[in-house]
């Protein structure tokens, strides 16, 4: 069983697809969805944003290997880039920013309405987040043959919500 119902994490996927087709000329590979199964950030650079609506509430968060974002945001600048840095961290906070503003337009379609927060960017492998209480996790990974990316849902209904 998946940890967020198939219909609400499709358009995640297909905005991440979208994206880096368009902005980076790279096309993902999608892996299997998973349960994550710790509290702790994936890739040196994370990005993450709340949202919150009439059905559901939540967060995504968009996470990256050094390989994959210095392809993804070097090819979104146009530019060979070789660290991470202030500059790629930024990049990545409007790549979760543009991921969950396409998710929104597909979630509108299906009846879901909600707002999104302010992305905030981590950097650093392996930092400890605190998700809703016991909210389940989707794992979604993204292969590009530079490295890896993962997207994260954590999704609960709404109390209340009808």
């Amino acid at each position: 069983m998946l940890p967020v119902k198939k219909e609400i994490l499709s358009p995640f996927v297909t905005s991440a697809v979208n994206i880096l087709q368009m902005m980076a000329q790279v096309n993902p590979t999608v892996g299997e969805v998973t349960e994550k199964a710790d509290k702790r950030t994936w890739g040196v650079v994370t990005g993450i944003i709340g949202m919150t609506g009439d059905k559901l509430e939540g967060n995504l968060s968009i996470s990256f290997d050094e390989g994959s974002v210095l392809k993804i945001v070097g090819s979104m600048l146009m530019t060979e880039l070789t660290q991470v840095d202030a500059e790629v961290i930024d990049a990545v906070g409007e790549i979760a920013n543009m991921l969950c503003g396409g998710a929104k337009v597909g979630l509108h379609e299906l009846g879901y309405e909600f707002q999104m927060a302010s992305p905030v960017m981590i950097s650093g492998k392996d930092v400890a987040l605190s998700q809703f209480g016991k909210v389940p996790v989707a794992v979604i990974p993204l292969t590009i043959p530079e490295g890896q990316l993962v997207i994260e849902i954590a999704m609960r209904e709404r109390a209340g919500a009808k």
